[in-house]
């Protein structure tokens, strides 16, 4: 098992774009989310198609759980 040594700069670099991605993620979500409370033919499919769209995002996170030897970070 081999680990990585990084500057504290380096480190917070890291940090600080990974909770860029993260805030940008949930706004993402929460936009979405406002338009579709919203809009209530969009409201009306979520809750007709509920269980088919959590089998969609199991299926995903299995996916990515597979190819996650693929995804890469650059930390150069």
């Amino acid at each position: 098992m081999s680990t990585i040594s990084l500057s504290k700069e380096k480190q917070q670099s890291v940090l600080a774009k990974l909770y860029a991605y993260m805030f940008i993620g949930l706004l993402i979500t929460a936009l979405t989310s406002y338009e579709v409370s919203q809009n209530m033919a969009a409201l009306e499919l979520t809750k007709n198609s509920f269980f088919l769209i959590v089998l969609f995002q199991l299926g995903l996170v299995v996916v990515l759980s597979f190819y996650n030897w693929r995804l890469k970070i650059n930390t150069n």
